[in-house]
């Protein structure tokens, strides 16, 4: 009698349940060989259940990732790109020039969530016995750089306005605004952008009620300005549902998503042509 071969495809709540949390120490490491690693666990590689269409990896947690370490010169050769689709759209930064600029991306151990049980000086990946309390939130606040999200009454959303992002957590306070760690007066040249981006809290009557703390990238100081108004909009709605009549009414809630159009290659603009000759 023929026998017939039988492929075991894993199931997605078997997955699911057979999850594990690892703890992986990267002071010492090489970038490329423990990025490998992690990859493999967050795939689920390392297991003989693993199914390519279902997601049977596990969760990984990377302490210490400040003290990472780049064999040779490639901290100055090495480039992460970035290419947004339009022509001329592409971005390389050094490692070096990506520190400098986000010295907070790479997150040091806490002695809260680290112990001698979990964060060996060792390169082994060391399984938590329990689910830990670390996550990364967007309600923590840029300036809680502890990996494990403090307790704090901060409110976060998230405003947008043609490609400007803007991370705002509201909180109460005085009328203090930062942005990307500064002060907003500065960060803002032209008092029409300050105004814009004050608008929420200025029709609520909460300019020195609430202090704001926010993170922006992307497109111009005027985008920028709108992407917070919307950002403290929302945060203020979420805070309190009875304000959403009045920011709604002033359009502060809606995401504007209008935008420049691109140029199309082989024309002058997004619509216009060359002029056509004949001969």
């Amino acid at each position: 009698m023929r026998q017939t071969k039988l492929t075991y495809s894993a199931k997605t709540a078997e997955a699911q349940a057979t999850r594990r949390w690892w703890v992986i120490d990267a002071k010492g490491q090489p970038l490329g060989r423990l990025a490998s690693r992690v990859a493999t666990l967050l795939a689920g590689k390392h297991k003989p259940t693993y199914t390519r269409h279902i997601d049977t990896g596990d969760f990984v947690i990377v302490v210490n990732a400040n003290d990472v370490k780049l064999t040779g010169s490639k901290s100055t050769t090495k480039l992460y790109h970035r290419y947004s689709g339009h022509p001329g759209g592409l971005r390389s930064r050094t490692f070096a020039a990506v520190k400098e600029t986000h010295p907070e991306l790479p997150r040091a151990c806490s002695p809260r969530t680290c112990s001698a049980a979990t964060c060996s000086p060792s390169s082994k990946s060391t399984r938590v016995p329990s689910t830990p309390t670390w996550r990364r939130s967007p309600n923590r606040s840029p300036s809680d750089r502890d990996p494990i999200m403090a307790e704090t009454t901060s409110i976060y959303a998230t405003g947008k306005r043609k490609t400007a992002v803007a991370r705002v957590w509201v909180k109460a306070g005085t009328g203090q605004i930062s942005i990307n760690g500064g002060s907003a007066d500065l960060y803002f040249e032209r008092e029409t952008s300050r105004m814009i981006m004050r608008q929420s809290l200025e029709l609520l009557e909460l300019t020195d009620k609430y202090d704001v703390d926010a993170t922006v990238a992307g497109g111009g100081h005027s985008a920028q300005a709108e992407a917070m108004r919307h950002g403290i909009a929302r945060a203020l709605t979420s805070e309190d549902p009875e304000r959403r009549k009045s920011l709604k009414r002033a359009g502060f809630l809606t995401r504007d998503s209008r935008k420049k159009e691109r140029k199309k290659y082989g024309q002058a603009g997004a619509r216009k042509r060359f002029q056509y000759s004949k001969r």
